[in-house]
């Protein structure tokens, strides 16, 4: 008999993706392009040196490349250049060109020059800012919401199967009120599944009407707390560790790579592209991590919160659609213990639940067997027995 599973939703990823994504803006690539943005205005009267200038178009190695209107190409034409559909530009050598535009060209470069070098000291200040930078990366809001809703999809869970849960939602307190807790429920950057089959449901009859708390032993005032400080923190501690070690390594990157384009002479809206070539780059693993450490982090609260309810097993759910490891296939439909859970990657060795190892889309089902309801009355018991010896020392201690 089985709970249905529970997957990391989308939208969990794209909570925190945003969160990252938001902060490698604000931090790192804003400020790019503030420096790439030209703070000069143009108005020559020659429209080549105007269109250089401006940064319209660019030369290098006797090809003029860019954005041609009609006036700009009729006067690359006058001056004798002819357009190569090969080269998708106008070639003419550097020696036939008028002083004027050689002038421009040299005065193009060093702008640029100029820009890749405040570039390359802006990150590098950063680089050296780097732990400060990331300490201001928090999730504890996000992190919350995604433990809450975890809860509420648990809770629903056993309610179809008519199973009450011994455990609280969060923010209940651990006595009865005066009232609940209540939770507290920029800069932008540019725009740019589990497996449910159903196995469970031929054994929701023999599982219905179970009431694994009986409830004459129930006391009036107490309800039992499941603490999750101890997962935000590990989620937010996992995150911020491989953040600023990629951080680290995109930046190192890019100033090296920013350098390099200063020293060829390229242009500023060849730096341009690079910049936001890499912003995509960075958004794309910011949400390769939220992905990964999102459903690690599911799987981890389902687990503790399952194994707290009295849970000691549970069946693996493998995505079988030609994309799942060969091994994790083999383990489809298979039921293992929480504490002793199989290895989920063959290289390393590595043992754990569904979902913790990257890009892993498994689930798992917690499973009910014939000792379930007998732990969960013992585990009930206890639970009564020492909170009623907390209540009696505290009112000994009060009435003196």
């Amino acid at each position: 008999m089985f709970l249905k599973p529970i997957s990391c939703k989308k939208s969990y990823e794209n909570l925190i993706a945003s969160k990252i994504i938001v902060w490698m803006w604000v931090n790192f690539f804003q400020q790019c392009f503030q420096i790439l943005k030209s703070s000069t205005v143009i108005n020559d009267s020659n429209i080549i040196r105007e269109a250089i200038l401006a940064g319209k178009i660019q030369y290098s190695d006797g090809l003029f490349t860019g954005t041609f209107n009609n006036a700009i190409a009729l006067e690359l034409e006058k001056l004798g250049a002819k357009y190569s559909k090969f080269r998708k530009g106008y070639l003419l050598a550097r020696e036939a060109l008028p002083t004027e535009i050689i002038w421009a060209i040299d005065t193009a470069k060093a702008m640029a020059y100029a820009k890749a070098t405040a570039i390359n000291q802006f990150l590098l200040n950063q680089l050296s800012n780097l732990d400060k930078i990331t300490s201001k990366l928090i999730f504890d809001e996000a992190v919350n919401t995604i433990l809450t809703d975890l809860q509420e999809r648990v809770y629903q869970n056993a309610k179809q199967h008519k199973i009450e849960l011994i455990t609280p939602k969060l923010g209940i307190p651990k006595v009865k009120p005066p009232k609940p807790d209540e939770q507290g429920g920029g800069n932008k950057p540019p725009q740019d599944g589990g497996k449910d089959d159903g196995k469970g449901k031929e054994d929701d009859k023999d599982i219905a009407g179970i009431d694994a708390k009986p409830k004459e032993d129930k006391p009036d005032n107490v309800v039992y707390d499941f603490v999750n400080e101890e997962f935000a923190k590990n989620y937010t501690n996992n995150l911020d560790f491989w953040i600023k070690n990629w951080t680290e390594e995109e930046i190192i990157k890019m100033r090296n790579t920013v350098g390099q384009m200063a020293v060829k002479g390229k242009s500023v809206k060849d730096i341009a592209n690079y910049i936001t070539k890499e912003f995509g780059t960075s958004q794309k693993h910011a949400k390769f991590l939220a992905r990964n450490e999102s459903a690690i982090a599911t799987s981890s609260y389902l687990s503790a919160k399952y194994r707290a309810e009295g849970f000691t097993h549970f069946k693996w759910h493998t995505i079988l659609d030609g994309r799942e490891r060969p091994l994790h296939k083999e383990l489809d439909g298979k039921i293992f213990r929480f504490d002793n859970p199989p290895i989920i990657d063959e290289r390393t060795g590595q043992k754990g639940l569904p979902s913790q190892t990257y890009n892993c889309r498994c689930t798992f089902s917690p499973y009910i067997d014939k000792d379930f309801l007998k732990r969960r009355r013992q585990m009930y018991k206890a639970q009564n027995s020492l909170l009623g010896r907390i209540k009696t020392l505290w009112e000994n201690k009060l009435c003196g």
